[in-house]
């Protein structure tokens, strides 16, 4: 069993580790390193999931009035902001593709946290792994490893 991390220097520590992603594409064993995101980093890509909003339905009264989650306009904005947000999370927390960006020559690489290279980031991303790849690395990103051991009260 390990030793408990004590403070929060060892805690910091423990968090900033890379962490080793593994899957499998088509029988063959794969490897990349990547962090967890930041708060600051999650909170950006959470209020981008935000502004989406499915259309109301309206009600015969205000309070009757529901959202259209079926709207097909609505599920095509959803899902294209999902992948934008991938590509973004990916591209910030896995230094290969940051690499591989700057070295491709990529002017907007060093600006990849403003709105204005946010398309770059998405295409340049995207166009590099299949979709199931991407996703396998988007989740390990996205949640962290943490457990709760089991609390004893004793009052």
């Amino acid at each position: 069993m390990n030793e408990p991390l004590k403070g929060l220097a060892a805690i910091r520590e423990a968090v900033a580790k890379p962490v080793l992603i593994k899957f499998q594409y088509n029988g063959q064993d794969c490897e990349m390193e990547a962090r967890h995101l930041t708060p600051h980093e999650a909170e950006m890509l959470k209020l981008q999931i935000d502004e989406i909003m499915p259309p109301i339905i309206k009600g015969k009264t205000e309070a009757e009035d529901r959202f259209d989650y079926t709207n097909k306009d609505y599920l095509q904005r959803k899902t294209r902001v999902e992948h934008e947000v991938r590509a973004q999370a990916i591209f910030w927390a896995c230094p290969d593709f940051k690499k591989a960006a700057e070295d491709a020559k990529h002017e907007w690489a060093a600006a990849a946290y403003e709105p204005k290279a946010r398309l770059e980031v998405v295409k340049f991303v995207q166009g590099l792994l299949v979709d199931e790849a991407l996703e396998v690395i988007y989740n390990t990103i996205i949640r962290p490893a943490i457990n709760l051991p089991q609390q004893v009260n004793l009052s």
